[in-house]
């Protein structure tokens, strides 16, 4: 092999590398970035939460099962914790570009907006958002997971100034199914 293609060769694979680099470099950014093609739960859920800590509501919860029901009031309450799990919904991740059929339905008191999956693996399958007078009163989701140990689906509903439920259904695959709720009503 002559010394123009060691060199030649050598270039080549420098060049590959340097732009193996900077597409790993930039892919781990990309995860970061959001889109905003639907309504902005996260920023909803995390200003709601906010309102309510400075207004100092209290919470009501309870939790229900087949078996039995307990009941907790909370003076001290740390509501971004309370939402977390519809701050999780979060529709405008660049994975869930143009992945979900938008469909509104104007009512004699608002306009519905519903969001539907239109990949069945998305773990998000649908969001329901109730407009009255321009603004969000009302949030029902379906999240579900489904692998070959379980199946989990919870339904979440959350209305402004009332509170929120959360009714999971989690399936084990060699076991009995398990199901509870969890409603947290809101005491101004």
């Amino acid at each position: 092999m002559n010394s123009y293609n060691v060199r030649n060769n050598f270039k080549n694979g420098a060049i590959f590398c340097l732009l193996v680099m900077l597409m790993a470099g930039c892919a781990g950014k990309n995860d970061d970035l959001r889109i905003t093609e639907y309504f902005d739960l996260p920023e909803y859920f995390t200003s709601k939460a906010i309102e309510y800590q400075d207004k100092q509501a209290s919470l009501k919860k309870t939790l229900s099962r087949p078996s039995d029901t307990e009941v907790v009031e909370k003076d001290d309450v740390d509501w971004m914790s309370e939402f977390k799990p519809f701050i999780e919904i979060d529709l405008n991740r660049p994975a869930f570009s143009n992945g979900y059929m938008k469909d509104t339905i104007q009512t004699d008191s608002g306009m519905v907006i519903t969001y539907t999956a239109r990949d069945s693996t998305f773990e998000i399958k649908k969001v329901s958002l109730s407009f009255n007078d321009g603004s969000l009163k009302k949030v029902d989701a379906i999240h579900s997971k489904d692998n070959v140990y379980y199946f989990s689906r919870e339904i979440l509903t959350f209305e402004d100034g009332k509170g929120y439920e959360i009714r999971v259904s989690n399936v084990m695959k060699a076991g009995k199914p398990v199901e509870f709720s969890i409603r947290g009503d809101v005491i101004h």
